[in-house]
C-alpha cells in the first residue's frame, strides 16, 4: 500500500509540474493537454534548431508532433502507472536532485556567470550574431567544464570530505568485517538452495545482524538504517558484499547520496523550474521508449518464411554481390618509362609474362602483377578503372597509384549475382526488422493523427 501511494505521489508531482508550466509557453495541444515550447527545445536544442533551413525546421516540428502523439497515447493508456517506469522515474529524480545540488554548490562557484559571459564575448562575431548568450550557454558550459575538469574534481572530492566531517560519519570496521562474513554465509546458503532471486538487498534483509556498522552525528546505526537509506539510492549495488572493503565502500556511497539528497531538499531544489522540466523530459522519454517497444518492436515477428519472402522481394536491390574484375597490373615508378611500357603492353600477346618482366612491386609473387578478382572500390583508382575496361583489353591510360603508375589489363569479369540467403541471414534479419518496424510505425503514427486532434503555435519558435 505504501509503495502504491508513493507511485501515485510521483505521478501527481509530475502532473503538477506539467500543468504548472503549460500556461507560460503553450506550444502543442493534443486533445486537452498542452506541451510547451520548453518540451520542444528539450528534444531539439535551440543551438541546433536555429541555423536550420525552414524546410528542416518544419521536419523537426513534424517529428516532434509525432513523438508527442505517441507520448500522449501512452499517458492515455496508463503507461505512467507501469512499475518499471515508476521505478526509473524515482531513480532519475534522485540522480537529478544530486546533480542539481552539485551544480548549485560546486559547479556554479567554479564556472561562474561572469566567466561564461567572458567566454561568450570572446566568440567570433558571426557566432555571437547567430546565437544569444542563453542559446549558446550549454556549449559554453561544456567547453569550460572540459578546461576546468581537474578543479571541478578537486572541489567535488572536497565537498564529500566536508560532508563526512560535518556529519561525523564513522565506520565500525570490526562490525563491517563480521557483517561481510555473515553475508558470505547467507549468500552461499542461497546459492546451494537455488533461491530464485537473491540480490544484495534481499540477503541483507535476511540477516539478523544487530550490531551498529556506522555512526552519524554521534548516533549509531545498523543494517536496518542502511536498507532504509538504500531506497533512495538510484544505482545498483555490488552483489558480492562478502568482501569487507567493498561492503564498506557501498555503505559509504549510499549514506553520502542520502545526505546530499537531504541537503537538496532543504535548498528546495525539487521546486526549481529547470529541475521540473528535466524530470518531465525524462518522463516523456521513458513513456516514448516503453510505448515504442511494446506497440512497435514487440509486434515485429520473424520466422523462416517471412525472412525468405523478404529476401526474394529484395534480393535484386539489397543482396546482390559486387561485380568482380580479374586484373593483372604493371606498376612503374617513373612516368616516362610507364608511358613507354603502356604502349608496348597494348600490343603484347603475352601480357602475363610481359607484366612479370616490367612491374616493380610484388616482386616475390609467382605472378608479380596478378591482383586477382577485385571490386571497383579496391586499390584506389585501379578497381574503378577496371570497371570501365572490357575483358581482354588494357586500360588506355596510366593510373596514378601510390608513388608511381599502374597499367592494368582485365582478364575476366564475374557479374553481380544474388548473395545466397544462408550467407547473409543475419543481415536479412536486421533489414527485415527495420523494414517491418518502419511500416508498423508509419501506420501507428497515421492512426494517432486521426485519433487525436492537435494544434500548434509555431510562432513561439520565432522562425
Amino acid at each position: 500500500m505504501i509503495k502504491f501511494m508513493k507511485n501515485i505521489l510521483l505521478v501527481l508531482f509530475l502532473l503538477i509540474a506539467f500543468c504548472g508550466n503549460i500556461n507560460q509557453n503553450k506550444f502543442l495541444k493534443i486533445g486537452r493537454h498542452w506541451f510547451t515550447v520548453d518540451d520542444f527545445y528539450s528534444v531539439v536544442s535551440k543551438y541546433t534548431f536555429k541555423p536550420l533551413s525552414n524546410e528542416e525546421k518544419q521536419r523537426k516540428i513534424n517529428q516532434f508532433i509525432e513523438r508527442q502523439l505517441v507520448i500522449y497515447d501512452a499517458i492515455k493508456k496508463g503507461y505512467l502507472n507501469h512499475p518499471d517506469i515508476q521505478k526509473r522515474l524515482e531513480n532519475y529524480k534522485n540522480i537529478l536532485l544530486y546533480d542539481r545540488f552539485f551544480d548549485r554548490t560546486i559547479l556554479d562557484t567554479i564556472i561562474t556567470k561572469d566567466l561564461l559571459l567572458t567566454e561568450y564575448e570572446n566568440l567570433d562575431p558571426v557566432r555571437k550574431e547567430t546565437y544569444t548568450f542563453d542559446e549558446y550557454l550549454p556549449v559554453l558550459k561544456k567547453h569550460l567544464s572540459s578546461i576546468l575538469e581537474q578543479n571541478i574534481q578537486r572541489a567535488y572530492i572536497s565537498a564529500i570530505e566536508n560532508l563526512i566531517e560535518e556529519n561525523r560519519l564513522i565506520f565500525f570496521d570490526s562490525a563491517i568485517d563480521s557483517l561481510a562474513k555473515e553475508y558470505s554465509r547467507k549468500h552461499e546458503t542461497f546459492s546451494k538452495d537455488n533461491f530464485p532471486t537473491y540480490g544484495s538487498e534481499i540477503i541483507l534483509k535476511e540477516l539478523n545482524f544487530k550490531s551498529a556498522i556506522y555512526s552519524l552525528n554521534g548516533t549509531d546505526f545498523g543494517v536496518r538504517d542502511f536498507l532504509s537509506r538504500l531506497k533512495n539510492y538510484p544505482y545498483n549495488i555490488p552483489s558480492l558484499l562478502s568482501h569487507a572493503p567493498t561492503l564498506k565502500s557501498t555503505v559509504e556511497k549510499v549514506i553520502i547520496n542520502d545526505l546530499f539528497l537531504k541537503k537538496s531538499m532543504i535548498l528546495k531544489l525539487h521546486k526549481d523550474p529547470e529541475f521540473k522540466q528535466k524530470l518531465l523530459d525524462q518522463q516523456y522519454n521513458l513513456l516514448y521508449r516503453s510505448y515504442r517497444r511494446n506497440e512497435i518492436s514487440d509486434m515485429v515477428e520473424t520466422n523462416e518464411d517471412s525472412l525468405r519472402n523478404f529476401y526474394e522481394r529484395n534480393k535484386t536491390v539489397l543482396y546482390m554481390s559486387k561485380p568482380l574484375y580479374e586484373v593483372h597490373e604493371i606498376f612503374i615508378k617513373d612516368k616516362n618509362k610507364a608511358e613507354d611500357v603502356l604502349l608496348k603492353a597494348k600490343q603484347s600477346t603475352d601480357y602475363k609474362s610481359f607484366s612479370d618482366r616490367h612491374t616493380e612491386r610484388f616482386l616475390n609473387k609467382p605472378h608479380k602483377g596478378y591482383l586477382g578478382y577485385i571490386t571497383s572500390d579496391l586499390y584506389a583508382g585501379i578497381g574503378k578503372c577496371a570497371k570501365s575496361t572490357e575483358i581482354g583489353t588494357v586500360y588506355p591510360e596510366l593510373i596514378p597509384s601510390g608513388k608511381g603508375f599502374s597499367i592494368i589489363k582485365v582478364l575476366n569479369i564475374k557479374k553481380s549475382e544474388p548473395i545466397p540467403f544462408d550467407t547473409i541471414k543475419h543481415r536479412i534479419i536486421s533489414d527485415f526488422k527495420k523494414s517491418s518496424y518502419r511500416a508498423i510505425e508509419q501506420e501507428l503514427i497515421q492512426s494517432l493523427r486521426h485519433k487525436y486532434t492537435y494544434e500548434i503555435n509555431v510562432s513561439l519558435l520565432n522562425m
